[in-house]
């Protein structure tokens, strides 16, 4: 995490023109995906504020039913599509 903390902040602290969105994929029923979103959202919690108008991160789910969705999206800081269910 500290590799992707010191990417984002030199990349876009750097370049004031730019603005990132990251697409973020992932399931409820997956474990490795829940121990990197605990990382991700404590790394983005922590540059959240110095980049907000330069940085943001997109939740799209893979997950089956709006109740797992709803599950998986609780502990995420940022935006998220609305479940879909496709």
């Amino acid at each position: 995490m500290e590799k992707l903390l010191h990417f984002i902040s030199r990349t876009f602290l750097q370049a004031n023109r730019i603005k990132c969105n990251i697409y973020f994929f992932r399931a409820q029923w997956c474990e490795s995906c829940r121990i990197f979103t605990s990382k991700l959202a404590e790394t983005f919690n922590e540059i959240r504020d110095e980049l907000k108008d330069k940085f943001d991160i997109v939740f799209i789910s893979w997950d089956k039913d709006q109740s797992s969705f709803d599950e998986n999206f609780k502990e995420m800081p940022w935006k998220a599509l609305p479940f879909s269910g496709l």
